[in-house]
């Protein structure tokens, strides 16, 4: 065993991060597999989507987490984790990489150790699988508007599990998910509605609870719900900051649209529109009848070839 940590201590943090007190025989199963990385300082040593599937226990030493944009999402210190997602590779989550800082020692806990224990233990997978959901999350959210996060990001994770997940099939969205609704966050997919909104995976959104929406294709969607607002807000301040910046985005681009349909709204704009409709009709009745005539006067040329021979 390396110096600087004990097997009692790796087995505290394997409990910690698997979620489950692990029979003796099965923790010994752990300790003997699991495999010890020293990853070469401020180096790149790991990505989500290449990786070998499996999770990566911090045993001492700091790691620092970053988007494929290279922001700094979080710095784990001894004792957290990361890489549930390459375990889950059937819900194509977001991509993130790990980059060592000094003294790092990694616990790795390979993918077929961790099958064998979640067989073992069922409610484990359900867990693993939740903590990458949330940790996906978190990334849209980086993506959705320019924040920093400056917060502990167990706060933030505890934030996200209030949003409620719907898996919509293509054609209209069940009405609970518009009721009393707060945010809106696309994970896969799109919604449409029938005025032309689009709302499109990997962005948030506080539009309206309007009907009239429809998919086209099978979506995830997360909801808040403003009952879960507070909450959400307590553990994670920035949050409303990031709507804010949302609603203001979603502000600036009504008043553009208005602005390119000339201000047309109300009464007046059904006027507008019922004029276009006139003017698109006349315009294909005159192209039929142009149409009409030069195939009537090819009719008569070619009679009139015909005659003089």
């Amino acid at each position: 065993m390396p110096l600087g940590f004990s097997q009692e201590q790796l087995a505290q943090q394997i409990t910690h991060t698997l979620g489950e007190t692990l029979s003796s025989q099965d923790m010994e199963r752990c300790l003997t597999e699991v495999q010890i990385v020293e990853p070469p300082v401020a180096k790149q040593f790991w990505q989500a989507t290449s990786a070998n599937p499996g999770i990566y226990i911090i045993v001492t030493g700091k790691v620092r987490l970053l988007d494929n944009a290279n922001n700094l999402i979080t710095t784990l210190t001894a004792g957290g984790a990361f890489g549930e997602s390459t375990l889950f590779p059937e819900e194509e989550f977001r991509s993130y990489v790990a980059r060592a800082s000094v003294n790092l020692k990694l616990g790795y806990l390979p993918e077929a150790l961790l099958q064998a224990m979640m067989q073992q233990y069922p409610s484990m997978s359900d867990r693993l699988q939740k903590r990458a959901e949330l940790w996906n999350l978190l990334l849209l959210c980086c993506q959705s508007a320019p924040i920093t996060l400056n917060g502990s990001v167990e706060e933030m994770l505890q934030a996200l599990s209030l949003f409620r997940r719907h898996n919509l099939e293509t054609g209209a969205p069940p009405a609970k998910l518009f009721q009393d609704t707060r945010l809106w966050l696309l994970r896969r997919g799109k919604l449409l509605h029938a005025d032309g909104r689009i709302l499109t995976s990997g962005n948030i959104y506080i539009y309206p609870q309007e009907g009239s929406w429809q998919t086209t294709q099978p979506t995830i969607v997360y909801s808040l719900h403003n009952a879960d607002w507070q909450t959400a807000v307590a553990y994670w301040p920035q949050l409303a900051d990031l709507a804010g910046e949302e609603g203001r985005r979603q502000e600036a681009g009504g008043r553009r649209e208005e602005e390119g349909r000339g201000g047309c709204r109300g009464a007046g704009c059904r006027g507008t529109r019922e004029q276009y409709f006139y003017f698109y009709l006349v315009s294909l009745l005159y192209l039929v009848y142009s149409l009409y005539l030069v195939y009537s006067l090819y009719l008569v040329s070619l009679y009139s070839l015909l005659s003089t021979q």
